[in-house]
């Protein structure tokens, strides 16, 4: 009869802790979705005062592609870069970042129609 009531309490219990874990997870995944990322911009005092009055936009460049045929796959390898713009499209300055993306992909001789 004691074993019956602890397999109970304890699946009570079990119940409580999932809801409860339910409930922290539906707050953390509201505040997560309310997240705005401001990237910050260094000026330094020698820069042209144009500088200051541009947004950066972040693009990323391919910077190297290595091609290796007897594994069969591409490696393309690209960089973030900070591209300082004016109203016109006029690019004032570039500055790359330390973040870089790879994208591996396979290829093959042989085409099937």
């Amino acid at each position: 009869m004691k074993s019956k009531k602890y397999k109970v309490l304890t699946s009570i219990i079990l119940i409580g802790i999932f809801v409860f874990l339910a409930y922290i997870n539906t707050i953390t995944e509201n505040e997560l979705s309310n997240v705005h990322m401001s990237l910050p911009v260094s000026t330094m005092e020698n820069e042209k005062t144009i500088t200051n009055d541009l947004n950066p936009v972040l693009e990323y460049k391919l910077v190297n592609s290595k091609k290796d045929k007897e594994q069969g796959y591409v490696v393309e390898t690209y960089r973030e870069f900070e591209i300082y713009k004016d109203k016109n499209g006029t690019i004032y300055k570039t500055i790359p970042t330390e973040n870089y993306n790879y994208l591996k992909y396979n290829i093959s001789e042989d085409v099937n129609n």
